[in-house]
């Protein structure tokens, strides 16, 4: 009986102990794989931010698509395509370099206005204006007077400033050429129209105009709206304000609510179509260069407070400054695409993220005509004169 007994207990001893084998094997797999885990975690964390925050200085080519060489073409990004466009006409391709359509016409010196999915190529000093898609051609107008500024909502009306030293006109258009707004100014007594901006469905339009008052430059801002709430108002004009002492040579709007006026030394943001507000405003003690935006952001290159360099800096739709950082360097173009700030001037090019990493300083292998990023790490769009290039940065 007794031999039975220690049988038993010893054959639960043996449980017991199997148990608490299968227990710790258990729980060192689990180490095992939450520590690879771990280190799988840390590696790509660490390459992330290898990438992320590392600043390249050269470029290797992917893939290049020759073009025809044009000495006097230049290129736009267009959406997820490109838009070459000449004295002689246009073609849109897409970023392989196939040919989606082409369109001939004669416009000795043109001007192009992007809005999303549509453009207006325009003839500044002449009388055409052409209105695209990615499509092809949606409508063409003729102006009755030289055309000196163009802007286009994102359902094709245009606004333009037709030339004319004494009686200057703003007029608005259908993408058919139909006329839908006609503004006669007077430089005398209105100033000269220099800016102008359509909010996205086209029915408000900011137009800046630059006038002397007691002496000096000053700007009369405007805003007309088309639709119900400016129908009751004299000459459609829902709000105005005057800026004394300097000018206002830029106007954008943001998105459908949000406009921004930019000054000589600062910028204002406004809000709303039908009765716009002044909801912020912002001052620099310094110089401003370059203005660019997207939806998200407004951006400037300004003169460095002690002179040596610029400063590139963004803010949000709220006026509150998210980036600045100081750079050498001088870049005559600029221009932000989603997160990423891109600055070049012939082959050389400065790129900045919108947290502030410079991620590229350097050169490529032909001047630049337009530069946009594309999927893939590090990977950028480059149109130049020999065509278009696929572009990776590289240390």
């Amino acid at each position: 009986m007794t031999d039975k007994i220690n049988k038993e207990l010893h054959l639960s001893e043996s449980m017991q102990n199997l148990k608490e084998k299968i227990r710790k094997h258990k729980l060192m797999r689990w180490k095992r794989i939450i520590t690879a885990a771990f280190l799988g975690f840390m590696i790509i964390f660490g390459s992330y931010l290898l990438l992320e925050y590392r600043t390249y200085e050269n470029t290797r080519v992917i893939r290049t698509y020759k073009g025809d060489s044009s000495a006097d073409g230049s290129y736009k990004m267009f959406g997820d395509s490109v838009l070459k466009y000449t004295k002689d006409g246009m073609t849109l391709i897409d970023q392989k370099g196939k040919e989606i359509w082409n369109h001939s016409y004669q416009i000795k010196n043109p001007i192009i206005e992007i809005n999303h999915e549509v453009a207006a190529i325009g003839d500044s000093g002449g009388n055409s204006i052409i209105v695209i898609d990615h499509e092809g051609i949606k409508g063409e107008i003729e102006t009755t007077q030289p055309i000196e500024k163009l802007s286009i909502s994102t359902n094709g009306i245009v606004a333009a400033v037709l030339k004319d030293e004494v009686s200057p006109k703003v007029m608005s258009y259908d993408s058919t050429g139909n006329i839908l707004v006609e503004n006669k100014v007077s430089a005398a007594k209105d100033g000269y129209p220099v800016e102008i901006a359509l909010s996205n469905d086209g029915t408000t339009l900011i137009v800046s105009y630059l006038h002397v008052q007691s002496g000096a430059l000053a700007s009369n801002v405007v805003y007309y709206n088309f639709g119900d709430a400016g129908r009751e108002e004299k000459n459609n004009q829902v709000a105005g304000e005057s800026y004394t002492g300097q000018i206002v040579p830029s106007a954008f709007f943001m998105d459908d609510e949000t406009s921004v006026l930019v000054g000589e030394s600062g910028f204002y943001i406004y809000e709303g179509t039908d009765k716009p507000k002044l909801k912020k405003e912002v001052k620099f003690d310094t110089e401003i260069k370059s203005v660019y935006h997207t939806e998200k952001y407004i951006g400037f290159v300004l003169k460095a407070k002690d002179k040596k360099g610029y400063e590139i800096c963004l803010y949000n739709q709220k006026g509150q400054r998210t980036m600045s950082k100081k750079f050498q360097g001088d870049y005559a173009h600029v221009k932000m695409v989603g997160e990423t700030v891109m600055m070049y001037d012939g082959v050389n090019c400065c790129i900045y993220t919108a947290n502030g990493v410079k991620r590229f300083a350097g050169q490529f292998q032909d001047k630049i005509l337009d530069i946009v990023p594309v999927g893939g790490i590090n990977t950028y769009t480059v149109m130049n004169i020999n065509g278009i290039q696929k572009v990776r940065l590289v240390k």
